[in-house]
Formats: C-alpha cells, structure tokens, sequence
C-alpha cells in the first residue's frame, strides 16, 4: 500500500481531505487531488472508520494521482459494496413481499430509504448495516410472525436483552441473504421520541414503489429531524465533537434532493423544545464547512461557527474526544436508566461483557477519527 508522505497531514487535514472527495458525490466534479504526497493509508482507515470507503471509491474513480495499488482497493470497496447492497435489495423485496401479503406497508428508514429511493449516485455507495422498518404498533408481532415465516430469523443473543421499552424488535436474520432487519414500534428511543414523533411519521409518510412492492418514506422534515437526533444526539457525535461520515453525507444527500420540502422552522422547534439546537445549527455549520452546503435562512441567526473548531480539536487532541465520549456515555445511561430501569439487569449478564467492553474501547479509541 502507498504510504510516501503518511507524516504530511494532520488528523484533521486528512479527514477534510476525504471531504473534499465526497463533494463529488454532490458536485460531480473530480476531486483535487493534492500536490505533494498524500498520506493514503490514513486515508482509507478515516474513509473505512466512517463507513464511507464506497462512497469515497465511487468520488475518486479514475482520478489522476491516486496511486494504483490504492485505486484498486477503492475499486474492490465499491465493487463488494454493490454485491453486499445486493443481497440487502433482495432480503428488503422479499420482506416487503411478506408484509404487504399482511396488508403491512413499513416506513423505510435510515439506509434503506436510502437504498429503495437511489438517493446515492451509484448503488453502491452508501454502506448498510442491517434494514431498519417502521409499522404501526399494532401490527410489530404480525410484522414479525410473517418475517419468521419468509426466513428472517430472531437471533438467540438479543433474547438476552432486558428492556420493556426499547423502541424496536430483536433484529432478525436471513441466512441466504446475510440480511437482518429491525421492526420498529418508535422511531427514536423513549427519551428521544418527541424529536421524531412517531405517529406523525406515519402519516406523513409518502407510498412508493419497490420492485413491486409498496413501501413508506419518511416526510423530508422527518428525514433530516431523524438524521440529527439520531447521529448527533443518541449516537452521541455533537457530544464528541466528531460527525460520523455516512451519518452527515446522508444528510446532505437528503438535503440535496428535498430542501424545499424540509420546514426547517418545525425542527428547530422540535430540538429547542428539549435544550437541543446546538445539535442541528452544529450538524449544519459542518455540513456548509466540509461540503460547501449553505446554512437554512431560519437558522442563520442561531448558529455560532464553533463546531469546525471543535472538530479540530477532537481530531488532533484525543483527550478532548475521550471527554466528550465518556460524557455521552454517562449521559446515554443515565437517561436509558430513567426511563428503562430494568435495563440495569443487563450488566448482570457476563455474556455481554465482552461486546459492551468492546464497545466503550471502540467509543474511548485514542485514534484519529
């Protein structure tokens, strides 16, 4: 692998610079490559970290200065990428199938409205982990009954979970397709609910087609509202001061093709309500920093300029991103405790240990992005 010059960049210069690629995905123009060299091996651990690697392939095909061992591994990123999205088409065809048969249209979430809409360029850019669904409460066990009988199996880890209000169904996996999907009943957690309020998303879901097969798509408002809380509140990134990649490109592609449908005044309502503003005018600073993606009128007077430079820091100084990492997870607990006390049974399980220790490394990790 290419590495001439790994010492030329910074963190934060390396994580603009894989910025800087995906406006391509926006623009369609051909990134600049920078003279002098480029430091590809923290290239493609930053693009891999933030789950953007296809994203980033797709943005830099056939550009001059990409050397060839690394046009390369973008090449196979992307090509496995498409495959995998593949596989996930297929699992979603075959769940809608059984759920409309049970005159059940879920509203698509997350990646999947992603993927069912082509809101990416290519179909292989934008990497999925599991197919989030949202029904009617009323109907999440016939949901899950008919996913059990097309193949879509509950896996025996989750039953380990305690919780009498977590806000989706255990995750249940095809085995052909390598696919899991997730049947909501909310949204968003408990605690966070009135920033994506469930029933309302239901009835401003717009129908659309799929191979066939009816499907719901969140409201734009919606959409974005999700993205934000989501990401930067439940996921903690405001918290840590670091956007997740895929999280805030998904939002500029959101935003890209329904800004006129996006009221703007209703979200920040929705996040002023709970002493969460920062999160959005934040999530909007960067995404008009590092994506050239202009600042909504409404928010102009409500933004301070302060989150690209506290990106800076959290990328270059770990102990700033370890600080606002075991913030949020104080906070996330406690808040999860409030609402779910029973959820304290959970570290009694030393079965879950290893995953949850896991975890706090990946979220403490002194690295760089």
């Amino acid at each position: 692998m290419s590495s001439v010059g790994a010492s030329v960049m910074t963190h934060w210069q390396v994580f603009q610079f894989v910025c800087e690629c995906l406006r391509s995905a926006i623009s369609r123009d051909r990134p600049a490559i920078p003279k002098g060299a480029v430091p590809w091996p923290e290239v493609l651990e930053a693009a891999s970290y933030h789950l953007v690697t296809p994203a980033a392939a797709w943005c830099l095909r056939d550009s001059t200065g990409v050397p060839r061992d690394v046009a390369d591994y973008f090449d196979a990123a992307l090509f496995l990428n498409r495959e995998r999205n593949k596989n996930i088409s297929n699992a979603l065809t075959l769940a809608l199938q059984s759920l409309n048969a049970v005159k059940i249209s879920p509203v698509l979430l997350k990646g999947a409205a992603a993927l069912a809409e082509d809101l990416y360029p290519d179909f292989g850019m934008r990497v999925l982990g599991d197919i989030d669904l949202l029904v009617p409460e009323t109907r999440i066990l016939d949901a899950s009954r008919v996913l059990t009988e097309a193949g879509f199996e509950p896996t025996r880890e989750q039953k380990r979970w305690f919780s009498v209000v977590h806000h989706h169904l255990p995750i249940q996996i095809h085995p052909e397709f390598c696919a899991g999907i997730e049947v909501h009943k909310r949204v968003m957690i408990n605690t966070l609910g009135t920033l994506v309020n469930t029933r309302s998303c239901l009835e401003h879901a717009k129908s659309v087609q799929f191979r066939g097969m009816t499907a719901l798509l969140p409201s734009a408002t919606d959409r974005v509202a999700h993205n934000i809380a989501h990401a930067q509140v439940e996921d903690g990134d405001h918290q840590r001061g670091v956007p997740q990649l895929r999280q805030l490109l998904d939002l500029v592609m959101i935003r890209e093709r329904y800004e006129v449908e996006i009221n703007w005044a209703e979200i920040v309502q929705r996040f002023d309500q709970r002493g969460l503003l920062p999160a959005v005018t934040d999530t909007l600073d960067l995404t008009e920093a590092l994506f050239g993606q202009s600042m909504p009128e409404v928010l102009l007077p409500l933004h301070h300029n302060v989150a690209l430079d506290r990106l800076k820091a959290a990328l270059d100084n770990p102990r700033v991103h370890r600080r606002g990492a075991l913030t949020h997870m104080v906070r996330s607990y406690a808040r999860r405790v409030q609402k779910d006390p029973l959820c304290v049974f959970n570290v009694l399980d030393p079965k879950s240990w290893p995953s949850r220790l896991s975890s706090i490394a990946h979220q403490l990790r002194p690295g760089k992005w």
